[in-house]
């Protein structure tokens, strides 16, 4: 089920538009928020990774009720049931279109403790939630 090389190469005004209206905060992360950073493309990118809070899965799911949406669930996947509130070590899910598109994005869930992030991989590491991230000049979070 696995195919890590089946990506397509989603740009960040389909994320944009994907996640318009999701009612939840969102931003772009991994390699491409670096890029973003820098303001120009470091490498090519086979996938792009948009961060939410794991508390607005549920958001997310309900926004993306028309795709094929799959937990990872290493070292598979597994398709994501409506409804279902994912826990760790469940950290993200990949979607694509339909059955037999490409996967389009890695979609990862963020720790939260109140109104603060926490890093999962360390949870001394954390801070606000109003002061994570930035923004792109035209408004994109990453």
């Amino acid at each position: 089920m696995i195919d890590a090389d089946n990506w397509r190469q989603t740009s960040i005004d389909e994320v944009v538009s994907i996640f318009s209206g999701a009612g939840v905060s969102w931003w772009i992360a991994g390699g491409w928020a670096l890029d973003l950073f820098l303001g120009r493309i470091t490498r090519d990118h086979k996938d792009i990774d948009v961060q939410i809070l794991r508390r607005d899965q549920l958001a997310i799911q309900r926004h993306l009720a028309d795709w094929k949406l799959f937990k990872t669930n290493q070292p598979g996947l597994e398709p994501w049931p409506q409804g279902e509130m994912l826990e760790p070590p469940v950290n993200s899910v990949w979607a694509r279109e339909n059955d037999d598109s490409r996967w389009a994005l890695d979609i990862k869930l963020m720790e939260t403790e109140g109104d603060c992030w926490v890093y999962r991989r360390d949870p001394r590491i954390r801070g606000k939630i109003r002061q994570l991230g930035l923004r792109t000049g035209t408004g994109i979070p990453y």
